[in-house]
């Protein structure tokens, strides 16, 4: 099973989590959270300054840290959500 697990301990199962360009993305499956809980959820910095993503298939583990402001969510066809979370800027980047 893939998940994360936020700063604040709470876990949620996912379907991928993956970062580019200073952007998270996060698939969640059907049913792991609603549109309302995400946003709530993850619009919180104190839960999303660390999310580490485990996949117990292969004990694979990624730690992405400083991706804190909500920048979309979206339906997916399966029912599911997209989010996507942008990397905090830190001083002195553009």
């Amino acid at each position: 099973m893939r998940k994360i697990i936020l700063s604040n301990g709470t876990e949620y199962e996912i379907n991928r989590c993956g970062a580019s360009d200073g952007v998270l993305w996060i698939g969640f499956p059907e049913g792991a959270l609603d549109f309302a809980q995400a946003v709530t959820v993850l619009s919180d910095v104190k839960a999303t300054g660390k999310i580490v993503s485990t996949y117990d298939f292969d004990g694979m583990e990624t730690v992405f840290e400083g991706y804190t402001e909500l920048i979309h969510i979206q339906k997916e066809y399966d029912g599911g959500l997209l989010i996507a979370l942008r990397k905090e800027q830190q001083n002195g980047e553009q």
